[in-house]
């Protein structure tokens, strides 16, 4: 779930390049979550559960994917 497109292993800490101005971030056991300075949210990861708040039906996402505010 490091949303650098790919789901192979980061020996590093790794920036995650579509993402610029994030504030803060929170991660779960598969999918994690970053909220920007502009107020959008951006989930990637497993979605079995509906971990991403909606962002997709897709069951994982290798990349971030803005969530949907309603």
């Amino acid at each position: 779930q490091l949303g650098l497109g790919h789901r192979g292993a980061a020996l590093t800490a790794t920036p995650v390049p579509t993402l610029t101005g994030i504030v803060s971030v929170a991660v779960g056991t598969r999918h994690s979550l970053a909220l920007g300075l502009d107020g959008l949210l951006w989930a990637w990861g497993a979605n079995d559960v509906e971990q991403l708040g909606g962002a997709t039906t897709l069951p994982a996402l290798d990349v971030p994917v803005r969530v949907p505010m309603a």
